[in-house]
């Protein structure tokens, strides 16, 4: 019995090593810990600084392993390009993280499920924003008119110091709730602020590699419950705005996307054509709207925020004397403004370049062995576009740790100058759809603030950051301002 316990015990070991090894010839990296693999350094909230700082030692493409799973990250803008363009096919699939699968699933997913389905879907989420007013006037009005619910707000301060990060996330995610429900809620709302602490709690607590994507059971237990606790808050509030929703429907006056989603969800069931979007998924919908279109504008915003306060340079010389020469101070920007606005524009997009709001992307799957940068790739590795590292990239950009908005203006500074080294919002087949909204929404609020106020941070105040911090997205470190009204 000895001798076969024995056996067995080599042959369990063999058959770990065989499972947690790296292929052979795929790309170089950190050696990791015995069954969990680097899922301790994936955890890390600074993972993007040291990913970045990985890139100098294993250079534009490296491996990790999260437990079992190989994951490949993209590290250059060429092996980037290579990968989702050259042999986008193959890194066209998501690769969804094992514990947001565990509590969550993915059927019905618009942010993580591949195929005929998915295709439709985007496209039909594409073609929703654009009815709804998306990068038209028809939405500016509303963008404008909650900019003036944050006016107030800040107005109520007194020019005392204030964290903005309530204000500018209700503010942000009233924008895509109406866009997807019809519905905006009061910034004391406390239903509302109730579930926004619980996104923002998941969003900042979760990493996309961590200890937890290894034992996705964790979240049934104490440490984590509080994840799957948030997460099916957030799902039982859209199920039952959907059933609301349901029971309301009229065909004749369609208010939001959710309508016109359940409209499509009958009009298939009614044909005779293939059923891709069902009624048990429709509030998935909503739900990854919500969770896309919240969090990451709100985080560019405030670090927005945090960099032109820290810079009064730009704050006052420049943005403050642009908005005064184009819109003045008796009528709210437009659209129209935009292009006669190339230094503010310039400064969001330095901002969206110096910290991207999703620093890793949303990881996809390799749906078939290929090659990159001279590596194999075996089908099912998961990657990671490492956003920041491109964006840093001493290769690409001159001086690219220092905020500069000027490098997106033209010599004469009257005109932006388009710049697709940017990997902020990805790129490829799955790049991110609601692109054209987040910039929306973050000229709009950027012009209207910066419009009415000038803000400074508090005297004697603590030492300002602006690293951030990173979970799933990166996010400035909390901060209090004081505005002052122009």
């Amino acid at each position: 019995m000895s001798v076969v316990g024995a056996v067995l015990v080599v042959l369990l070991l063999a058959a770990a090593t065989r499972l947690f090894r790296r292929p052979k010839n795929v790309p170089p990296g950190p050696s990791g810990l015995p069954i969990i693999g680097n899922a301790l350094t994936m955890t890390s909230s600074d993972l993007y600084w040291t990913l970045t700082k990985y890139s100098k030692t294993y250079g534009g493409i490296m491996s990790l392993k999260i437990g079992p799973k190989l994951v490949i990250v993209l590290n250059s803008l060429d092996i980037a390009k290579e990968a989702y363009i050259d042999r986008g096919a193959a890194f066209s699939k998501r690769f969804m993280p094992p514990a947001v699968k565990y509590m969550v699933g993915w059927k019905g997913s618009l942010i993580f499920d591949d195929g005929p389905t998915w295709r439709e879907r985007r496209k039909f989420i594409l073609s929703a924003f654009r009815d709804f007013g998306v990068g038209k006037r028809s939405l500016e009005q509303r963008v404008n008119e909650e900019a003036g619910y944050i006016i107030d707000a800040i107005d109520q301060s007194n020019g005392q110091p204030l964290d903005l990060h309530h204000i500018i996330n209700n503010a942000v995610s009233n924008i895509i709730c109406s866009l997807s429900f019809g519905e905006r809620f009061d910034y004391n709302d406390e239903r509302f602020k109730e579930l926004l602490h619980k996104l923002y709690v998941n969003v900042s607590s979760i990493s996309l590699g961590g200890i937890v994507h290894v034992f996705p059971f964790l979240t049934d237990t104490p440490i984590y419950g509080y994840m799957k606790t948030n997460f099916l808050s957030l799902v039982n509030f859209m199920k039952k705005l959907t059933k609301e929703h349901e029971d309301t429907l009229n065909a004749n006056d369609v208010r939001d996307i959710l309508d016109k989603y359940l409209l499509e969800i009958k009009r298939q069931e009614d044909s005779e054509e293939e059923i891709r979007f069902k009624k048990t998924d429709d509030w998935r919908l909503v739900f990854e709207l919500f969770l896309a279109g919240t969090d990451t504008t709100t985080n560019t915003l405030l670090f927005t925020i945090l960099f032109v306060t820290y810079y009064q340079d730009i704050q006052q010389k420049v943005m403050f004397e642009e908005i005064m020469e184009v819109v003045g101070d008796a009528r709210r920007p437009q659209l129209t403004d935009r292009p006669n606005m190339p230094y503010t524009e310039a400064t969001i997009l330095e901002v969206l370049r110096h910290r991207p709001a999703a620093p890793l992307g949303v990881p996809r799957m390799v749906s078939s062995d290929t090659t990159v940068g001279g590596y194999f790739i075996p089908e099912g590795t998961g990657v990671f576009l490492n956003a920041f590292a491109i964006n840093h990239d001493e290769q690409v950009w001159d001086n690219p740790y220092t905020f500069d908005p000027t490098r997106f203006l033209s010599h004469d500074g009257k005109k932006i100058v388009k710049d697709d080294r940017v990997m902020t919002f990805g790129t490829g087949r799955r790049a991110c759809l609601g692109e054209n909204l987040a910039r929306m929404e973050l000229f709009f609020f950027v012009t209207n603030i910066f419009q009415r106020f000038h803000l400074r941070f508090p005297a004697n105040g603590a030492k300002i950051d602006l690293k951030g911090t990173q979970g799933i997205t990166l996010k400035p470190l909390p901060f209090e301002i004081c505005a002052e009204r122009r």
